[in-house]
């Protein structure tokens, strides 16, 4: 009788013998790591670990994207053959929960310590966003006990501009996110000028990835409903005892967790790969040179063949004219659509706020965004 495959671990074959898994062994590798990452999330100093093996996960699919778009692709080189015997190669591998020899606290440790770095970066980023939200939430409410009709404006103005803070963050954060999970450098997530030329190359694709998130806003804010209905005893079904209940609830984040490390993983998948585009069309646009980015960026385009010089077009003046005066009014769309997706995004924290109050994570936390902890009891 076959055995199943082995969990999620680190591999120590060497590049000529590795050979692509089978779509059991591949499966089983998402499902075991999926499994892992869904249990870690239930509490909060474990959701770091899964924080950081997202982020791994990220990196990853950058160099997919890059190894997509290069020659040795197109020669049916495949990704771990194109970067074996260079600094990328442990990035291109799949990342690892447990080491298959010798002690696994270290690739804990590796994750822990990305996962740090990474919510970190990502916390101050979105802090002046949500800092407003629960400011305006409590002015909000002192008002409403207190009568203070000439401060009542106070509530919903510091909340819009929280909205708007965090729609800027939002437009910022997967792209600054992917560089960091790369580069492993503080100061790259923090190049917000040259994340916004970058960002600027393909606007639709990141108008998309903002779509993404919202949507993938929408079941949380519904599900975290749900626990409201299993803790009061006269929502709960007849019978149930508070020790069911509380079983029920555990089973109950379990599931949705799952969910969560699904939908963010995927969120930070999609934005690996929308880095990697963005680089590539930008380098070989002229729109960004290669000297400006991180010797680690530049590794990888010159490793798999990008770094080809920038292409010029020429073309008459009028279709030049004509090309500016459009991508300008184009990119104020996208800008503005950006901005209506994160204002949304943000009022799907007020209304969730609204059913069930967590006084301060729930403001600065978003499990799709900061970090994947998801256990939204009303006594937590």
């Amino acid at each position: 009788m076959s055995s199943l495959p082995q969990p999620v671990v680190e591999s120590t074959i060497s590049s000529e013998t590795r050979a692509e898994p089978g779509l059991l062994r591949r499966a089983w590798r998402w499902l075991s790591s999926f499994v892992i990452g869904a249990f870690c999330c239930q509490f909060l100093p474990t959701a770091f670990l899964s924080l950081g093996w997202m982020l791994a996960i990220q990196r990853r699919s950058f160099l997919q994207g890059l190894h997509r778009r290069s020659p040795s692709s197109e020669k049916g080189v495949a990704l771990a053959d194109a970067v074996a015997g260079s600094e990328l190669e442990e990035m291109a591998a799949w990342p690892a929960w447990l080491h298959r020899r010798g002690p696994g606290f270290r690739v804990l440790g590796r994750n822990l310590m990305r996962g740090l770095r990474g919510f970190v970066h990502v916390l101050l980023l979105t802090l002046p966003g949500t800092a407003l939200w629960a400011f305006s939430w409590r002015a909000g409410w002192e008002n409403s006990f207190h009568k203070g009709y000439e401060l009542a404006s106070m509530g919903p103005l510091l909340g819009w501009l929280g909205l708007l803070l965090f729609a800027l963050a939002l437009w910022h954060l997967p792209l600054a996110q992917a560089r960091l999970s790369l580069t492993e450098d503080w100061s790259v997530f923090w190049q917000l000028r040259l994340q916004r030329r970058l960002l600027g190359t393909r606007p639709t694709r990141v108008l998309l990835l903002s779509a993404a998130w919202v949507v993938a806003g929408l079941p949380l804010l519904l599900l975290r409903v749900v626990p409201t209905f299993l803790e009061n005893p006269e929502w709960a079904p007849a019978g149930m005892t508070a020790k069911q209940a509380e079983d029920l609830l555990g089973l109950y984040f379990l599931v949705i967790a799952t969910w969560v490390m699904a939908a963010a993983t995927t969120l930070k998948w999609l934005a690996g790969r929308l880095h990697a585009t963005l680089l590539v069309d930008a380098v070989a646009s002229g729109r960004v040179g290669i000297d400006e980015l991180h010797p680690r960026e530049q590794d990888a385009l010159r490793h798999l063949d990008l770094d080809g010089a920038p292409e010029h077009e020429d073309a008459p003046t009028l279709v030049r004219v004509a090309r500016a005066t459009g991508g300008r009014a184009w990119r104020l769309l996208h800008v503005g659509g950006l901005l209506l997706l994160g204002l949304a995004f943000g009022i799907q924290v007020y209304v969730a706020q609204f059913f069930v109050y967590v006084p301060l994570l729930g403001w600065l936390n978003h499990p799709l965004v900061q970090l994947p902890w998801f256990r939204y009891a009303v006594g937590s």
